[in-house]
């Protein structure tokens, strides 16, 4: 349903039920528009009931901002598992950072110091302490059930964060959107901590620049592990693939942060840079919080605090 609304929003009918909800409240109350049509009088009632029915459905479409909790199928489905993960896959991860192509590079630490400062002086958006619902986000339990993702959960605000409870009876990924506007250019970050044992096959992270059924999302595992991946016309490309950063800490609280400007992506990791990308498929779009079970069965409880979100002026 939140998918459906969301696709609605992004078409030309919200507009279409505002002018027909006009259109029949105008019937409703004058009987008539300018003496070429006539409502005769047991049935302008019901046009002005169905006018106001239709203005309000349009309002609605209108003006809700986006807020959504999705579900895909997991990247992993097109990439390896983190290590460990897997009864298939080696023990311990790779000790050197895989090849990740042309579109990625690691960037000097003085440049990347050098955006991160500049961007923390950005105009804020919000800045949430997630101890009580000021933006938006789902509370209580949580279930889907698609065709390549199961998935049951539940969110409470516990301890001054936001916990999610996830279990992925089918590997897959679910996110979670508050009532924030659409950004282009962008930083984003927040703190987070797994409480969980590295081999329950689960990550979490970051969403961006999701319009419908299109977004970004960057994740990492307790085992030391990051990912970014895109969603896009219902197929997920895996961008950077399962790459060991030194500044993860593993079952600690880790600060994620991602700055966006244009089709430039930079990350970090407890204030330590950890990649590039560059990628122009999806320029602007909701932020959000999101959690990946790379395995069936996979579980994860995660405590997410200090969201915070800023605009490039």
């Amino acid at each position: 349903m939140n998918e459906l609304l969301s696709a609605l929003q992004e078409t030309p009918v919200p507009t279409i039920l505002i002018i027909a909800g006009i259109v029949f409240l105008l019937l409703g109350v004058s009987g008539g528009l300018a003496g070429k049509i006539e409502v005769p009088a047991q049935r302008q009632n019901i046009a002005a009931i169905l006018g106001g029915v239709l203005l309000a459905v349009g309002l609605v479409l209108y003006f809700v901002p986006a807020h959504e909790t999705g579900s895909k199928p997991s990247a992993s489905t097109l990439s390896a598992p983190p290590p460990g993960s897997a009864a298939t896959a080696p023990k311990q991860p790779p000790s050197a950072a895989p090849d990740m192509g042309g579109a990625a590079r690691q960037a000097p630490g003085k440049e990347k110091k050098e955006l991160i400062d500049e961007a923390r002086s950005w105009p804020l958006v919000v800045r949430d302490s997630l101890e009580s619902n000021n933006t938006g986000w789902s509370l209580g339990d949580y279930q889907y059930s698609e065709k390549d993702s199961q998935q049951k959960g539940t969110r409470s605000l516990s301890d001054g964060a936001y916990r999610w409870s996830a279990q992925f009876i089918k590997r897959g990924l679910i996110y979670e959107h508050p009532l924030i506007d659409p950004v282009s250019d962008f930083y984003l970050s927040v703190e987070a901590r797994m409480n969980s044992v590295p081999n329950e096959g689960a990550a979490y992270g970051l969403t961006f620049r999701r319009s419908g059924p299109n977004l970004y999302y960057f994740v990492v595992a307790n085992t030391g592990d990051f990912l970014l991946a895109r969603d896009m016309d219902g197929a997920t490309k895996v961008l950077l693939p399962w790459t060991r950063a030194k500044s993860i800490k593993p079952q600690a609280v880790n600060r994620i942060v991602i700055i966006a400007v244009g089709e430039q992506f930079s990350f970090y990791i407890n204030d330590q840079p950890v990649a590039l990308f560059s990628d122009a498929s999806m320029r602007s779009g909701n932020v959000g919080l999101t959690i990946e079970g790379h395995i069936d069965g996979a579980r994860a409880t995660v405590d997410f605090d200090n969201f915070e979100l800023r605009r490039k002026p």
